[in-house]
């Protein structure tokens, strides 16, 4: 990978580290009631934020990726929209990873390392809380092997991408079933409206692409007549 990408990862890395070593400071040496600044920081509240903006630039990013791969953008618009898409992406991910690490010491729902780490093993709702774990590995591995595209066979890479719509379905269940957050009715809706729009993009592309399919099919006839009029003529 080029020094900016591993840049990247290594910041990001960094970052969360900080952010963990401070948790588990506070876990360490306030297990039985968080006190002082902590007793009053909103940790629940910034756990289910975490998570809704983790799920609107996952939606975001999907959603680019798609309109990145329809075959009616060329240049510099597509290199922007592919550019958009990688930081909104990776801005998810990051949000993802935040995300559940304050529950470690929320006085509501509170989880171990481990419970946060492995999936399904969580003390509540296990399933639903395993297909968020799920999700920030995959993503994670989905943008690794976008990072080493270049080391990987095309049909690899290609594999491992397409695993970014199961994964937003991993993603849609556990902000769904899995958060409270859901019960209000505005949020229901931006899940069920973001993936209605996903689908709706999914139809546009599928019939751009199938559109091109046909005219480049219609081109090679054309091309294959004119050659063998050109033959027959000589």
């Amino acid at each position: 990978m080029r020094k900016s990408k591993w840049l990247k990862w290594i910041i990001g890395s960094a970052i969360i580290l900080i952010i963990v070593l401070i948790v588990e400071d506070v876990r360490a040496t306030e297990k039985v009631q968080l006190t002082g600044f902590w007793s009053s920081f909103p940790t629940w509240i910034v756990v289910r934020v975490l998570g809704l903006i983790s799920y609107g630039f996952i939606f975001i990013g999907i959603s680019l990726g798609i309109i990145y791969s329809m075959p009616i953008w060329k240049g510099k618009i597509k290199a922007n929209l592919y550019k958009l898409h990688s930081i909104v992406t990776i801005s998810g991910l990051f949000c993802g990873m935040l995300h559940p690490i304050l529950l470690v010491i929320d006085q509501y729902l509170t989880f171990s390392w481990l419970e946060l780490l492995i999936p399904f093993i969580a003390p509540s709702k296990p399933i639903l809380y395993g297909f968020g774990t799920l999700t920030v590995y995959c993503m994670l591995i989905i943008l690794l092997s976008t990072d080493l595209r270049s080391k990987l066979s095309k049909k690899v890479w290609h594999t491992i991408h397409m695993g970014a719509y199961p994964v937003y379905i991993l993603a849609l269940a556990h902000g769904i079933l899995g958060g409270i957050d859901a019960k209000n009715i505005w949020i229901f809706l931006m899940y069920v409206i973001s993936f209605s729009f996903i689908l709706i993009l999914m139809t546009i592309q599928m019939m751009l692409i199938n559109k091109k399919k046909r005219q480049n099919k219609l081109n090679h006839l054309s091309d294959t007549n004119l050659i063998k009029r050109l033959e027959n003529r000589f």
